[in-house]
């Protein structure tokens, strides 16, 4: 792996020209780091047990900055695809080449030509001294405002991903006037969305996006019923908290004055107040898919469909019976 990564080009070349095998070598301190890389794929898990833990901090800071080098070739190519064939094409590519979703293969192509006119964060992720979500994040932020560029490297350098994030929110919000910020506002609740899906197992999927001011007001809310659940549980068969979330959201939604006008019986149907969904939940796996599957109104929109928490189905002919025990615990 060590001689294929370093031959073939200038040694010195780095993200921005050359072989962009040479940035990959550079960001991992030269050969030697890479042919180590190259010995740990090779080595058997078990070897991991007799190495001291420093070691391995070492081995993880040489594969954090090798990930980032790699993220920076890649975007070389990706970028020099894109040139040659369009972008769709590019995105085709990496679909079909490294199986990426068609979301995340168009933000690759879509970091891969902010990175070019980027060299400053493109030099920075070649030489792993930041990450490749970091790169990101200020290159979002940059198409957003003027920002101290300079200021921004050295928070990518020093801080973690979340805290670069709050940091990066800051910056921007003291560089823009209170029209700025409330025109940003207003294309952020623009690009809301929610959806609600039916899964092959009659599970289903809730996916939504909120603006920051919304997505703060529902982050409370959640909070606040997760915790309402917590102090009513049994403490010796207590949920996940993914569980306790769910059925936290699913409590929120239902009980909701709009949602009891048009579903009456929804806001009783969750696992603390329906009988016979909670004989459901003692029958499931109290850890994973038992209690996490059958929150709220979905779980009662399932049985309709004949799923049953933990993935299982009921005869057709006991749906009616079930269904008719929930009417009657609600009411």
């Amino acid at each position: 792996m060590a001689k294929d990564t370093t031959s073939g080009g200038g040694a010195s070349a780095g993200v921005t020209g050359g072989d962009p095998r040479s940035g990959v070598v550079a960001a991992v301190g030269g050969s030697r780091e890479w042919d180590l890389l190259g010995k740990w794929l090779s080595a058997p898990a078990e070897s991991l047990r007799e190495i001291d833990l420093a070691v391995l901090r070492e081995r993880l800071s040489y594969i954090g900055r090798a990930r980032a080098a790699i993220a920076a070739c890649e975007a070389l190519v990706v970028s020099e695809v894109a040139r040659r064939e369009g972008e769709r094409a590019a995105e085709e590519m990496l679909r079909q080449g490294q199986k990426r979703s068609r979301s995340a293969a168009r933000k690759t192509v879509r970091s891969a030509g902010q990175l070019e006119w980027s060299p400053d964060v493109a030099d920075k992720l070649a030489a792993g001294a930041i990450t490749a979500e970091a790169a990101g994040m200020i290159l979002d932020a940059a198409a957003e405002a003027t920002l101290d560029r300079r200021a921004l490297l050295d928070a990518a350098e020093a801080e973690p991903a979340d805290e670069l994030r709050r940091t990066i929110k800051q910056m921007l919000n003291n560089v823009t006037t209170a029209q700025q910020l409330e025109e940003r506002r207003a294309a952020q609740r623009r690009r809301r969305r929610a959806s609600i899906s039916e899964q092959d197992d009659g599970m289903y999927h809730l996916f939504a996006q909120f603006d920051p001011l919304t997505g703060n007001r529902v982050r409370s809310a959640l909070l606040a019923t997760s915790d309402k659940l917590y102090r009513s549980e049994d403490s010796e068969d207590r949920p996940t908290p993914a569980q306790r979330s769910a059925d936290a959201l699913a409590e929120l939604i239902c009980d909701s004055s709009a949602t009891r006008r048009g579903v009456r019986h929804c806001a009783r149907a969750t696992p603390s107040r329906s009988l016979s969904l909670a004989r459901w939940h003692r029958r499931a796996p109290r850890r994973g898919t038992g209690r996490a599957q059958g929150a709220g109104a979905a779980q009662a929109v399932g049985a309709v469909g004949g799923a049953m928490p933990g993935g299982s189905f009921m005869p057709a002919g006991s749906r009616p019976r079930i269904l008719a025990s929930v009417a009657e615990s609600s009411s």
